[in-house]
């Protein structure tokens, strides 16, 4: 008998996540841009003068990109979730069911974060067109969700 299709994540849920997820990645973002970048490539590892982080640095933007892979994309392709996800009891999948792959995962993180990465002053609207992109579309799955083939389910039930 063929599974019943997991349950799509309410809207306020699904923004919860995300708001878990972008305090997380700003988090580390800061941490890994000023800590690592600034400070031990290049900037005074003592903290003896104040430390100049220039955002517009290809190294800066190296950084941040990693961060993106290790807080949003790592989590996905292992467990099929990130961590405000899972406090808020979603999965990510595909929509076959399955735990969305590298290319997946990797396109829809590139479409969430690609333009705060590449130019900051987009990151607001792109983030409002795709939340109305969820809330406008039948079956709640977002722009970024629709290319890559993903959806967000409620979590199932561990016994």
């Amino acid at each position: 008998m063929p599974l019943l299709p997991a349950p799509l994540a309410p809207v306020g849920r699904r923004v919860a996540a995300r708001l878990l997820d972008t305090v997380l990645l700003g988090w580390v973002t800061i941490f890994v841009v000023v800590e690592i970048g600034a400070r031990l490539l290049g900037g005074d590892p003592l903290g003896r003068r104040a430390v100049d982080v220039d955002l517009s640095a290809f190294r800066t933007i190296v950084l941040m990109a990693v961060c993106v892979v290790v807080v949003e994309i790592l989590p996905v392709v292992l467990v099929g979730r990130t961590l405000g996800k899972a406090m808020t009891g979603l999965t990510l999948q595909t929509v076959d069911g399955e735990r969305p792959g590298w290319a997946a995962t990797v396109l829809r993180s590139l479409l969430l974060y690609g333009p705060a990465i590449a130019l900051p002053v987009l990151t607001v609207p792109v983030l409002l067109v795709l939340l109305a992109s969820i809330v406008l579309s039948v079956d709640r799955r977002g722009l970024h969700d629709r290319l890559a083939g993903t959806r967000v389910v409620l979590a199932p039930e561990r016994p």
